[in-house]
């Protein structure tokens, strides 16, 4: 039944996220075509409106989201586990109030004193860029206090297993984005996608009323920080928080250096992580997502064989879609690019906290010597970026498995990756024969129809060979 449950959550995450990561696409086709990322200037300058996003984005990430989920569900589940409904209820009401209580207090504070601390973030803007910089994030700043009760709302539903609310609200937020663009950016400029922005915080939230009615949430206003159990998530929150401030540093550093550099490249460089993210957000996030409650039950001494099957399954769930659609990606990177983005103004141009500092000080220093001392401009923050995070998940996973005094062969499933990897070469050589086959028949490629005909074909053809190739090797990762 759980297991049930967890492929059930995982797919419809996976959709709600596939959907999710397509409205996302749109949105920053419409940024590229609308404001473009090297053009802009004024109202229309992309640039400020990234970097706005940095500190609303790093307090709410720093306080709210990876710390709450992580330390919220496991104490929930309990209760759910011991029948204490009404317990879950308290404990669940005077998080919530601490939580918004705590994040109004600091957006408040921020918001008074942004002309002194954005400017920190971004050290390369003009007077010009700074002030609608600044004005940019005091709006900007009304949205955490909505993602902090959605917060709360989604942990809820997680730790109930229910997640179809929980699956629209990523697409309302992106709704509302896109409806800034179309309806308020030609007279407001980023402006007007900015309260698109907090429009769609609001309506993250307000879609997942329904499933806390049908859970029969029970509010009450209390805060009761005195309470054992909010105390025990507290504790459980801080080196979560400092985890999350690590992570979050190394964007802030990408925006740091990016606004010293040609104008463009803070938005060039959330447009590729955008990207890049595609495939990881739609896979890897959903199944996390709907596997964390059942791994919480079983993170007890006694329950490790159940614990390392389950992780391992799901890391093997993950792979089997995330490997493939890494080469694919990286095959077809320039169609990509070009069609999100080409038709409009866009141009070419002990701990794990620890294990955490050791990659932001590895970013800040390949940053710093690839951008600015060899000249590589954004390129170099790419680079440096993906080089952290690979240092970081390889620290992270040896770590692990000494914590847990599991061998790696347990955790990974070694021959199944090699599977995965040697089926998505013969996927690689059908795909660039794809790209040859069109080149010869048609020369350049110069149309955003041809490209996209040539797109389709390529990822169609692609995915066709990699599953094809996973059915005669006898591998089903749904297993």
């Amino acid at each position: 039944m759980i297991k049930k449950l967890v492929i059930g959550g995982g797919l419809l995450l996976g959709i709600s996220n596939l959907l999710s990561r397509i409205l996302g696409l749109v949105r920053d086709h419409l940024l590229g075509t609308t404001f473009g990322a090297l053009s802009g200037s004024g109202l229309f300058d992309l640039d400020t409106y990234y970097a706005a996003f940095r500190l609303p984005d790093f307090l709410f990430n720093l306080l709210i989201y990876g710390t709450l989920s992580a330390a919220f569900v496991p104490i929930f589940v309990q209760y759910l586990k011991k029948d204490k409904i009404e317990e879950a209820w308290k404990f669940a009401s005077s998080v919530m109030n601490i939580a918004i209580v705590l994040i109004f207090a600091v957006c408040a504070v921020v918001f008074i004193f942004a002309p002194w601390i954005v400017p920190v973030f971004v050290p390369g803007f003009g007077d010009e860029r700074l002030a609608l910089t600044i004005q940019l994030t005091r709006i900007i700043l009304i949205s955490p206090i909505f993602f902090t009760v959605s917060a709360v709302f989604q942990s809820i539903q997680n730790s109930f297993k229910t997640f179809f609310f929980y699956a629209l609200a990523p697409l309302v937020y992106n709704l509302s984005i896109i409806g800034g663009i179309i309806f308020l950016s030609p007279r407001y400029g980023v402006i007007g996608v900015a309260w698109g922005v907090v429009a769609g915080s609001a309506l993250h939230a307000l879609v997942q009323v329904p499933s806390m009615i049908k859970n029969k949430f029970h509010y009450r206003l209390s805060f009761a920080y005195g309470r054992k159990d909010v105390r025990e998530m507290i504790t459980l929150t801080i080196p979560r928080m400092i985890g999350q401030s690590i992570s979050q540093i190394q964007l802030v550093i990408e925006t740091v250096i990016g606004s010293t550099l040609m104008t463009g490249s803070i938005a060039i460089m959330n447009y590729a992580i955008n990207l890049n993210s595609l495939p990881m957000g739609v896979v890897g996030i959903s199944t996390a997502i709907a596997s964390f409650s059942t791994l919480a039950k079983n993170a007890h001494p006694e329950n490790r064989e159940h614990f390392a099957a389950t992780l391992s399954k799901n890391i093997e769930r993950i792979l089997f879609l995330v490997i493939p659609a890494t080469f694919g990606m990286f095959l077809l990177r320039f169609d990509i690019v070009q069609l999100v983005f080409g038709r409009g103004k866009f141009g070419w141009e002990d701990t794990p906290m620890y294990m955490g500092c050791v990659a932001v000080v590895t970013n800040v220093i390949i940053s710093l010597l690839l951008a600015k001392m060899l000249g590589w401009g954004v390129y170099g923050l790419g680079i440096s970026n993906s080089i952290a995070a690979v240092i970081n998940i390889l620290l992270l996973f040896f770590y692990f498995t000494r914590k847990f005094s599991m061998t790696i062969t347990k955790t990974v499933p070694f021959k199944k990756i090699l599977l995965f990897i040697f089926a998505s070469l013969i996927m690689a050589f059908f795909v660039q024969a794809v790209a040859f086959g069109f080149a010869f028949s048609f020369g350049e490629i110069d149309t955003y129809m041809e490209r996209a005909l040539r797109t389709l074909v390529s990822a169609g053809l692609g995915a066709g060979v990699y599953f094809g190739s996973m059915k005669v090797f006898g591998v089903s990762s749904a297993k």
